[in-house]
């Protein structure tokens, strides 16, 4: 089984000039022996005791086998490239939690990840949030230079970057 994260590099195109807002981050994971799970970042709490906890947005759900495939060609955009593809483990430790395990760590995925279902945040925010647990580097800067447009600039900046970028100011 291998784990993905992969970014969509988002710009916003002016009457003279494209200027680059950023990336949506999706996180392609194994949660069982067959399911895995596509995340996108949907903000974080920070706790004083126990440091610092993502949240994710799962956005759907599908079986491991296309797993590959799936994060490979998701947005057919040519602004959506994965960049990290590595080996993992599962252990399911809960109905809703299980832990992601990396025998060799990655540049992004820098430790085991702790996934949790959280039914609190998914109640009062909507949707399918999870709590991540785990030392994880997210890709902020440009790749390379190319330009998004026409139809994935369309999906990217009025569905996946609203649901992924707003959560970030209602969960501080």
């Amino acid at each position: 089984m291998n784990a993905y994260y992969a970014i969509c590099k988002v710009y916003k195109k002016g009457l003279l000039s494209t200027h680059y807002l950023g990336n949506v981050h999706y996180f392609w994971l194994p949660c069982s022996k067959t399911k895995a799970i596509c995340f996108t970042t949907a903000g974080h709490l920070s706790k004083q005791t126990s440091g610092r906890v993502e949240i994710w947005r799962g956005l759907f759900t599908m079986d491991v086998d296309k797993l590959g495939s799936a994060a490979e060609s998701y947005l057919m955009s040519k602004d959506y490239k994965v960049i990290e593809t590595l080996p993992c483990k599962v252990v399911e430790i809960d109905h809703d939690r299980f832990k992601v395990v990396f025998p060799k760590k990655g540049k992004y995925y820098k430790s085991d990840l702790e996934i949790n279902y959280s039914e609190a945040l998914s109640l009062i925010y909507g949707g399918h949030l999870y709590s991540v647990r785990g030392e994880i580097s997210l890709q902020k800067d440009e790749v390379d230079d190319k330009v998004i447009s026409g139809k994935a600039a369309k999906i990217v900046t009025d569905g996946i970057k609203k649901s992924a970028f707003s959560w970030i100011h209602n969960l501080d």
